[in-house]
């Protein structure tokens, strides 16, 4: 994601969740760094300066940032804890398990949050194959603004969906 699609998103986090920024919250749960060397948001969540644990599946994605940040190696669906964190955030995740395995996963990330839920995902269909050796990067689902809602998320979207772009940001109060 370029530099501008990624300030345009995270313009989108500012204007309908304000209190992620106004630092109402101290730590973070990042899921999901993906395969480039640095992950999604990173420096304007430094700025912020929350405390963040990175949980990610594929293990050689998380090289660049041991020692920068709290790291889990394991895949959210299969992953288990008592620990909780103020925010949890799968930002272009939810599109990489089965529709089947949505609510199950989202009920676990509600149940690792103290406060607050944030999501982002493509917006309908974004066809996307095993990405740098990644097989957790396959696009499992395709998604939809109702598909959310139906699960008590807030949603706002980006351009039009099935459109290469497009994003759909989801978020839930706990």
């Amino acid at each position: 994601m370029g530099k501008e699609r990624e300030d345009e998103r995270f313009n989108q986090i500012k204007q309908n969740i304000p209190s992620f920024i106004t630092q109402e919250f101290n730590t973070l749960l990042y899921i999901g760094v993906g395969y480039r060397t640095k992950f999604q948001f990173q420096s304007h969540l430094d700025n912020l300066n929350y405390n963040i644990t990175i949980l990610e599946a594929h293990k050689p994605n998380l090289r660049k940032h041991r020692g920068k940040y709290a790291i889990i190696n394991a895949d959210i669906t299969k992953f288990k804890t008592k620990r909780r964190w103020d925010v949890v955030m799968w930002w272009h995740g939810p599109e990489h398990i089965t529709k089947g395995e949505l609510k199950p996963t989202l009920q676990k990330l509600e149940r690792m949050a103290k406060k607050l839920v944030i999501l982002g995902c493509p917006w309908g269909k974004y066809v996307q194959g095993v990405v740098g050796g990644n097989p957790y990067e396959v696009h499992k689902t395709h998604l939809y603004p109702k598909d959310l809602v139906e699960l008590g998320y807030s949603v706002k979207t980006l351009e039009r969906p099935n459109k290469m772009g497009s994003n759909i940001l989801a978020w839930k109060f706990i």
